[in-house]
């Protein structure tokens, strides 16, 4: 699992926050940004001031919250606002019913 997770994390673009950069280096993030998306959907922000202690906090939350029993995560589901949870195949979109803003 480890060497797994190396490989994947090490394939993934690293992308500099915006706030540390000038023009030119803004202008090669956001094209690297861009490919991460197209390409595989995953990417790195660097340099973006956030402690690891907090990012570590926000992911041992994340996890408690996935590691709930379904019937509690249910009480989650989304509501009129569009926010909270939704199961997994609880939308099917298709061609036909898309609506494009």
């Amino acid at each position: 699992m480890e060497i797994a997770r190396a490989i994947s994390e090490a394939t993934r673009p690293a992308v500099p926050a915006a706030a540390s950069l000038n023009i030119s280096d803004i202008r090669t993030s956001v094209s690297t940004l861009k490919q991460a998306c197209l390409d595989s959907g995953f990417f790195y922000v660097i340099n973006h001031g956030i402690s690891q202690g907090f990012m570590d906090e926000v992911f041992a939350h994340s996890k408690r919250l996935f590691d709930l029993p379904l019937e509690e995560k249910m009480r989650l589901l989304r509501n009129d606002k569009h926010r909270g949870s939704a199961k997994i195949r609880m939308h099917n979109l298709s061609c036909g019913n898309m609506s494009h803003h």
